[in-house]
């Protein structure tokens, strides 16, 4: 008789029981490690847009603003009244402004300056995986518009 060198039952359904704790696991990490990084892409992409912005109502001395369309989920470079660059957010992502009222915020000429007194203009990018809520803030502070992006990641 020939000795084989096989699994046996048993250890084929120890086998597939780990595989089945694990896997589902393993998956969850890699769908939120996605999330997470279309979120940070559309933080940055932003950050860049409000920088641009700025520097560029100070260079060329006319008005340029971001404005932001939560309802069509893209956010909009404007040189005055005409589109420059648009950025699409990922596929069910949301964006939401701090104002109610106009989600832009505006640079204005010669000195790249934001125009409103309000302070704080608070951005949220939001990702709802089935898992978690993924999500990073952009803060506009003050009359020269600085940036400071915070990770608040769930």
């Amino acid at each position: 008789m020939h000795s084989r060198a096989a699994f046996t039952l048993l250890e084929l359904i120890i086998v597939l029981a780990i595989l089945a704790i694990v896997l589902p696991i393993a998956l969850n990490w890699v769908g939120r490690a996605t999330a997470v990084q279309q979120v940070r892409q559309a933080q940055q992409e932003f950050v860049q847009m409000i920088n641009k912005a700025r520097s560029q109502a100070r260079r060329t001395s006319t008005d340029w603003s971001v404005e932001i369309q939560a309802d069509k989920q893209t956010l909009k470079l404007k040189q005055g009244a005409t589109d420059v660059e648009t950025l699409v957010l990922p596929s069910g992502a949301k964006i939401t402004g701090s104002n109610p009222v106009t989600n832009t915020v505006l640079f204005t000429a010669p000195f790249g300056r934001r125009d409103d007194n309000s302070g704080i203009f608070d951005t949220q990018f939001q990702l709802q995986p089935a898992w978690a809520i993924v999500t990073a803030r952009v803060n506009v502070v003050g009359v020269t518009g600085k940036v400071v992006a915070v990770d608040a990641l769930n």
